[in-house]
């Protein structure tokens, strides 16, 4: 799978899901889907092309707080 800007989606990846909410989620995998809550696959928040890959939770996990913080 890959984001809006050909960038690959890995688990740990953090992702804006443009359309859905404007928040930054880590991405999980779990059941055969690339996940943002246990809930939720990916692809049911947005096609790919909604998708950008903004960092990743081990180089940048101050993107996470700042979403949590609103």
């Amino acid at each position: 799978m890959k984001d809006k800007n050909g960038r690959r989606i890995f688990e740990g990846d953090i992702i804006l899901p443009h359309g859905y909410k404007p928040e930054a989620y880590p991405v999980f995998y779990e059941d055969f889907c690339f996940r943002i809550d246990s809930n939720i696959c990916v692809l049911c928040v947005a096609d790919e092309e909604d998708i950008e890959v903004i960092g990743n939770i081990y180089d940048n996990p101050d993107l996470l707080e700042v979403s949590d913080n609103g």
